[in-house]
């Protein structure tokens, strides 16, 4: 395969024909979905009178600079754990101020989700239960496989 050192950076080194991606396709559903998780859509935030002044301050930065170039600057500031800190408190605030009218990236992972359930009547295997807890991190089951 022409990418296969793809596979092998994700850890997925068993994959180097197409016969190891249809002897793995289920375990590729688990794949896009970890990678999927981690998308962050920022449209509108709403300012609220419930921010504290740091998630203010953070949701200004976020609509003038946006996520990328805040993720940027943290990455150049800082130790690892402020750094991981920060972009964890800025993810926060994605997730509870962001317009519940615009698209977001809670209704992304709705949207996925639903996708999942309907593949599913076709592949009975795929495991929507621990997809779905991958999906909204409330388990990293992936990473225990």
């Amino acid at each position: 395969m022409f990418d296969k050192q793809s596979f092998i950076n994700k850890d997925m080194a068993q994959i180097r024909t197409i016969g190891d991606i249809l002897d793995n396709y289920l375990e590729l559903y688990s794949f896009w979905v970890k990678e999927m998780s981690r998308v962050v859509l920022l449209n509108q935030l709403v300012m609220s009178k419930d921010m504290t002044p740091k998630q203010y301050m953070i949701a200004r930065v976020l609509e003038i600079d946006g996520y990328v170039s805040f993720e940027v600057n943290c990455l150049k500031r800082g130790t690892a754990n402020a750094r991981s800190r920060l972009l964890n408190e800025a993810l926060e605030v994605i997730c509870q101020f962001s317009s519940l009218r615009k698209y977001n990236t809670m209704k992304f992972k709705i949207d996925i989700l639903k996708n999942l359930r309907r593949i599913k009547n076709k592949e009975e295997k795929l495991d929507i239960d621990a997809l779905s807890k991958i999906l909204f991190k409330t388990e990293d089951a992936i990473n225990r496989k």
